[in-house]
């Protein structure tokens, strides 16, 4: 799980705001790397906190953030990141097994497709 990465998609592609980190023990961290390690991303909001999905882990969750690239209209450059990421940008044209390599994209990699789409908006 790429908490950092989960972070960055909730904030820029899916348009979260007030992300932070809290404490494995639930207090933001206050020493050096061990008991107060920083646990997963928060969305820290009026009626609590409320955990980041884990974008870069779960197909299901990356399946959600693909919902948003369309509901943006990003599906252009959304899908040349992702050629790029699983290396198939320059396998024009494709054949189907570079589409069956894409169809497979892990969900970081889909992640990572998505912050480019968003980055070249």
């Amino acid at each position: 799980m790429n908490h950092e990465l989960n972070a960055q998609v909730a904030e820029e592609v899916m348009g979260w705001t007030h992300i932070s980190r809290i404490s494995h023990f639930g207090y933001p961290p206050s020493g050096p790397i061990g008991d107060n390690e920083l646990g997963p991303p928060y969305w820290a909001g009026r009626i609590g906190a409320v955990r980041v999905p884990d974008y870069s882990g779960s197909l299901d969750a990356a399946w959600e953030m693909e919902k948003e690239i369309k509901r943006r209209l990003l599906l252009y450059p959304y899908v040349n990141a992702l050629l790029r990421q699983a290396d198939l940008f320059d396998c024009f044209p494709m054949g189907c097994s570079d589409c069956w390599d894409i169809i497979h994209a892990t969900p970081g990699q889909r992640c990572r497709a998505a912050l480019e789409a968003v980055k070249e908006k």
